[in-house]
């Protein structure tokens, strides 16, 4: 019997380890695969895209806010991998009536990890769950004692309104991780204007790559509207995926000056 509550407290009952899995969270799908459980992947959503190779022959069942519910319930799932930032809590709701459903809501690093060990214990992949968490936990402490000191930045992750990552959310975690500091005091994900943006003066402005994916042409237009500020194109995966991306994040902060 595995017994699991997820981050919306919600009991996940299961006789035994999931082998039919639907994941409808991107990083999830990602880490699903990295913990050795391709094969047990039944579904996905079409932005579930990596591992590129390993999701290829997966079937799509719709988008994260919009889930095709037939074609799921073909599936015959005994577990569904879903995150409040995500997914609906309609959809959620919905797919409860099918199997079990896990729900995550992480926001910080102890979230993530405790996320990737509760996806261990369902699956039966606890032993790879383990080595994972410990090689982020690794890495973290190696971060910590040549930690990059960049400055403080913005990080915006919608063009019109223009929408930043506050307080209290991951990619406000990884900031931190990646050296800088940020200048959002908000919760959440607040919108501003640009003279608000403006009148932070941040040393850097990081335009993500999703879920608005700015471009070059973007990066552009803001540099010559701040011309103090460092404007650069980030991966936004390497902020907001809280799977086995972490890693590769943490890899990728230790050693590239741009963040």
């Amino acid at each position: 019997m595995i017994d699991i509550t997820d981050d919306l407290n919600n009991r996940i009952t299961l006789d035994k380890p999931a082998r039919r899995i639907v994941s409808l969270v991107p990083s999830l799908t990602e880490l699903v695969c990295d913990l050795g459980l391709t094969r047990q992947l039944v579904g996905r959503t079409r932005y579930c895209i990596h591992p590129q190779k390993a999701v290829a022959t997966v079937p799509v069942v719709g988008g994260t806010k919009k889930p095709r519910f037939s074609v799921i319930r073909q599936m015959q799932p005994d577990l569904i991998l879903t995150a409040k930032e995500e997914n609906t809590a309609e959809s959620v709701a919905r797919l409860r009536s099918l199997c079990p459903v896990y729900t995550c809501d992480v926001f910080h690093m102890d979230g993530a990890v405790r996320m990737i060990r509760d996806v261990g214990a369902l699956c039966d992949a606890e032993s790879a769950a383990i080595r994972m968490t410990d090689r982020i936990r690794n890495k973290i402490e190696m971060l910590k004692k040549n930690r990059p000191h960049r400055g403080s930045a913005v990080y915006l992750i919608w063009e019109n309104p223009l929408m930043a990552a506050g307080q209290g959310t991951f990619i406000h975690e990884m900031m931190g991780y990646a050296g800088f500091i940020n200048r959002i005091n908000s919760p959440r994900y607040p919108s501003l204007t640009f003279d608000a943006l403006k009148a932070l003066q941040p040393d850097y402005l990081l335009l993500a790559s999703e879920p608005y994916p700015f471009n070059a042409t973007q990066q552009s237009f803001f540099q010559k509207k701040l011309p103090h500020t460092k404007v650069i194109l980030v991966d936004g995966t390497l902020y907001s995926w809280y799977g086995s991306r972490i890693i590769q994040a943490l890899d990728t902060f230790s050693i590239d000056d741009n963040g």
